[in-house]
């Protein structure tokens, strides 16, 4: 009969606290309470360490006052799958270093064969459009619907797009409309505005003008310049 696994020390136990906290923050993100779970306060209150002091002390090693990348370097060449996904992100947008889109894509590269949604969908992405890899309309399909099946509204809207220019796959109006229709009900305005476009035309849904100017109105209320010429061309304010 196997012994039962040793509860973990209160050392231990804070140490997995620290670095699964300190993973999940990043430059400019505001640092709180929604971070920590009963658990985790009740940890903290034994060893004496409040929350304030909690976080102080993940700035100062982590460097988010200073030299965040090297500290998400070092967890990224470690393995760390977060990390590997944070860096992509960083390169990807020039947070605390030069853009370049060819690191990022190195660093999502394997995050998102690790599984990490995000990471999948920012490497479909980039096949797609040819940023920091040779476009392959196939790779792009592939990451996003691996992304898309996890929930990412951006891969769900990125297979609206391939569906619908017939990009790496057969064209499909249908299909489209469907990536379309769950990504803007996540939120995403181009799908909105896409989803609503294909309902005025009858694109893989029934026509329905009343349905379109709905979805355009979504899209529009979030700043969709496109959506707002469209109701505008149907003469809805």
């Amino acid at each position: 009969m196997n012994s039962p696994t040793p509860a973990p020390s209160r050392e231990q136990a804070f140490s997995r606290l620290f670095h699964d906290v300190a993973e999940r923050c990043w430059p400019g993100m505001r640092r709180g309470p929604e971070l920590l779970d009963a658990k985790a306060r009740a940890l903290l209150a034994e060893i004496g360490f409040s929350e304030e002091d909690f976080f102080a002390f993940i700035d100062d090693y982590t460097g988010l006052q200073g030299d965040a990348i090297t500290w998400w370097r070092k967890a990224a060449e470690q393995g760390s799958v977060r990390a590997q996904a944070r860096l992509g992100y960083f390169y990807a947008n020039g947070f605390g270093v030069a853009q370049d889109e060819a690191e990022a894509a190195r660093w999502y590269g394997m995050a998102a064969e690790a599984g990490v949604a995000s990471a999948q969908s920012g490497l479909g992405y980039y096949y797609t459009n040819g940023r920091g890899v040779e476009r392959d309309y196939a790779k792009a399909l592939h990451w996003y619907r691996l992304a898309a099946e996890q929930g990412d509204m951006t891969a769900r809207s990125g297979l609206g797009y391939l569906y619908g220019g017939g990009f790496g796959v057969t064209r499909d109006e249908a299909e489209s409309a469907r990536w379309h229709k769950l990504a803007g009900e996540q939120g995403s305005d181009y799908s909105q505005l896409q989803y609503g476009l294909l309902c005025l035309r009858g694109g893989g849904v029934p026509r329905s003008e009343a349905a379109a100017i709905v979805w355009l109105r979504m899209a529009a209320a979030q700043g969709n310049a496109l959506a707002q010429e469209e109701l505008s061309r149907l003469g809805v304010k």
